[in-house]
């Protein structure tokens, strides 16, 4: 802006616009390329229409700063690293609230039977075993019944 190098009504309207407006500038022949058109691209007379973001505003030195296609690659470097660490940041988050969870479920079955065994078991009574003799004093079986004649 300023040399010339656009059309007269970007020269008027840009330095009215602030970082972040939206306009659409509908230009007259007179504010665009008038009764000569430019090339074969624009018509004579043409009436121009421009849909436009004023994303940020940059002083430029001849001889300094980065093309713009270079801005942008750097630019879109920037959004993935941003997006990346958000993602990482996520990521610990999630493993922290497991880790937690893990912890409150374990603190939660201290104590019990079964410990983490997730549910009852059913009781079964034990087998029932042939019946033994007993012995008498001092480890001794008893002594045979007497026999009578």
């Amino acid at each position: 802006l300023g040399e010339g190098k656009v059309v007269r009504g970007w020269e008027v309207a840009v330095p009215t616009l602030r970082v972040g407006d939206k306009a659409v500038l509908t230009l007259a022949p007179e504010f665009g390329y008038g009764d000569a058109g430019d090339s074969t691209d624009i018509p004579p007379g043409a009436t121009l229409v421009f849909h436009m973001e004023l994303v940020g505003i940059k002083d430029r030195v001849k001889g300094s700063g980065a093309s713009d296609r270079e801005r942008l690659a750097a630019l879109r470097a920037e959004r993935e690293a941003a997006q990346e660490a958000a993602a990482a940041k996520k990521a610990a988050v999630a493993a922290k609230s497991g880790a937690k969870s893990a912890l409150a479920e374990k603190l939660a079955n201290k104590g019990k039977k079964n410990k983490g065994s997730g549910g009852k078991k059913e009781w079964v009574p034990k087998e029932k075993k042939s019946p033994v003799k007993k012995k008498g004093a001092k480890g001794k079986s008893p002594p045979p019944p007497a026999a009578t004649a």
